[in-house]
């Protein structure tokens, strides 16, 4: 039911109200939560309303640098508790999230940003992540950013992640 209605939230200018702000806001707040469900919940809500809005929405919005540091900080979420390395559900929504801006608009737009930066050099180290799922959904994060690893780095990374888990 959320996620429905998240999809026709808007980024854009005029169509933006007191409500949506709030919206965003508290989405952006969430990440921050201690419960694991509700920051993976929070970070997927946002992935809709990246997904719901149009390149110049993300690009021209004030809020656009709020939703990557928010990203920046799925991608460096380590917590661990007695289920083990939660923080990682985390970082691969994390993840998930950075592949949909990059679809939507690529890294070239936000030249210069500090958080497209800090977002780019966590999926970097995420692609070296030890963890297999995180590595491989950041090297696909990377890919659809237009990042060439070259044949052997992706050979290498999926044949390794297929052999293990099949």
């Amino acid at each position: 039911m959320i996620y429905t209605c998240l999809t026709l939230f808007s980024l854009d200018k005029e169509a933006y109200s007191p409500v949506q702000d709030i919206i965003l806001r508290e989405l952006t707040y969430r990440v921050r939560a201690s419960e694991v469900e509700v920051r993976v919940h929070a970070v997927r809500s946002l992935v809709f309303i990246v997904q719901s809005s149009t390149r110049a929405e993300l690009k021209n919005t004030s809020l656009d640098t709020e939703i990557l540091e928010t990203f920046h900080l799925a991608m460096n979420d380590y917590t661990i508790n007695e289920r083990g390395d939660v923080g990682s559900l985390v970082r691969l929504e994390a993840l998930l999230a950075m592949t949909s801006v990059w679809q939507r608009c690529g890294i070239e737009e936000h030249n210069g940003s500090e958080a497209m930066t800090a977002c780019v050099c966590d999926a970097y180290r995420l692609a070296l992540e030890k963890l297999d799922k995180v590595r491989l959904q950041a090297a696909r994060c990377l890919q659809s950013a237009g990042v060439n690893f070259g044949s052997r780095y992706v050979d290498f990374v999926f044949d390794d992640f297929f052999r293990l888990h099949s």
